[in-house]
Order: C-alpha cells, then sequence, then structure tokens
C-alpha cells in the first residue's frame, strides 16, 4: 500500500492519495500530537 498526505505541514485541510486494494474497507484516522484521534472515517474501497 502507498499512501500520500499533503501538505505537510497544513492547517486542517489536506489530501489523502495512494493505491488501495480493491473490494476492501480502509479506516482513516488523524491523530493530534498528544496522541488523541481527533478524526475517524471507514471508507469502502469498490474500484475505479
Amino acid at each position: 500500500m502507498d499512501i500520500r498526505v499533503y501538505p505537510n505541514p497544513n492547517t486542517g485541510i489536506f489530501y489523502l492519495t495512494g493505491r488501495f486494494p480493491e473490494k476492501e474497507s480502509l479506516t482513516v484516522s488523524v491523530i493530534n500530537m498528544q496522541g488523541q484521534v481527533v478524526f475517524e472515517k471507514q471508507f469502502y474501497i469498490t474500484g475505479y
């Protein structure tokens, strides 16, 4: 899996790109500097 997050650093708006296995689920978690989960969402990959 190849994942890119940009820009880094950012102001809270960022892009997530990558290659993911088809027909899988992917959970994206954003964790702050204190180790707290500030955002979490599950995505279902269905192909292109």
